[in-house]
């Protein structure tokens, strides 16, 4: 959950000249947990999460016009390192937002990840149970013709009456960290429209990733069907930059009674002719408060021939 502080002096190398138009907010997540991850032997304190810090910022310029702005950290709790080379890597952009919608400059989502790719995996992207990564056509074993994030882009955004839609173009010759890239031949660009209405979701979207053959077009569906019970499904369908066929799926469920979310699912990602995932995810997670909760998952990919299964036992504040 995000505190929002206003006019405060010690944030005035990012809020600039503070004002009662202003405000800046301060958010993230620390994650850390017990566990060992697919595919590894290695057991050990982990990051399940992503943990990160976040600033940002809203400034009223008057006639409905709003300058804002979002910068990102991502690191790791356990040894107080930073998790990449780029220092804002979650994200780092400035725009402008309006009743036109909102222009955004920099780097960020794209639009296909935020606002479908991201929404059906019933853990959200997180813990060794996490299925996006297959169901959506993220991981490089689903064929790699998804980004989760463009750098030098530009992006728009609006909203209206349940529908939202966003796209995003990005510089060739660049990757998603802004390194020279002579692989990327074409501008990467994405676009997704969804609709939301009471117990309802529905989401498309398209993608390019920059490569010369590699694209993704995704469907993902959401539905409540009462007393805290979510089905969640999701389509993927495209080509990888050799231009072999990516077909991936993804089902899954999750049950919130008090303060348990009961979570399950599975996902299937096949790349030519060849199958190269198929996971299965179960996690039961514990909400200690609205932002401290206590997790345990289970993951398993029947397709690896050793070290098939991962587990986690962590912790995690959001604030």
């Amino acid at each position: 959950m995000k505190k929002s502080l206003l006019a405060l002096a010690a944030l005035t190398a990012f809020a600039g000249a503070a004002s009662a138009q202003s405000s800046v907010t301060i958010g993230g997540k620390m994650d850390l947990g017990f566990g060992k991850s697919i595919g590894s032997t290695d057991k050990g304190i982990q990051d399940a999460a992503g943990s990160r810090l976040n600033f940002g910022a809203v400034e009223d310029l008057g006639g409905g016009l709003k300058a804002v702005f979002g910068i990102e950290h991502r690191l790791n709790p356990d040894d107080g390192t930073s998790a990449s080379s780029n220092f804002w890597n979650g994200y780092s952009w400035v725009g402008l937002q309006g009743g036109f919608g909102r222009v955004m400059l920099g780097r960020y989502y794209t639009s296909s990840f935020l606002l479908v790719q991201n929404q059906v995996d019933p853990f959200g992207g997180d813990t060794v149970a996490q299925l996006r990564g297959a169901g959506m056509g993220l991981g490089a074993a689903a064929g790699g013709a998804a980004k989760v994030r463009f750098a030098n882009g530009v992006r728009y955004d609006i909203s209206a009456g349940g529908f939202s839609f966003a796209a995003d173009i990005s510089e060739k010759g660049k990757n998603n960290t802004g390194a020279v890239d002579a692989s990327v031949v074409n501008k990467p660009w994405s676009m997704a429209a969804t609709y939301a209405a009471g117990p309802f979701w529905l989401g498309l979207s398209h993608e390019n990733a920059g490569g010369a053959q590699d694209k993704l077009t995704n469907l993902g569906l959401r539905y409540t069907v009462g007393g805290g019970f979510t089905l969640r499904a999701g389509l993927g369908n495209g080509t990888t930059n050799t231009n072999l066929k990516i077909k991936d799926y993804l089902i899954g469920a999750n049950w919130r009674a008090g303060n348990g979310d009961l979570r399950l699912g599975y996902a299937v990602s096949k790349v030519g002719t060849v199958s190269t995932q198929k996971i299965l995810g179960v996690g039961y997670h514990y909400d200690l408060s609205k932002r401290t909760k206590l997790y345990a998952d289970f993951g398993r990919d029947s397709v690896r021939t050793t070290n098939k299964t991962g587990y986690d036992f962590g912790i995690q504040h959001n604030f």
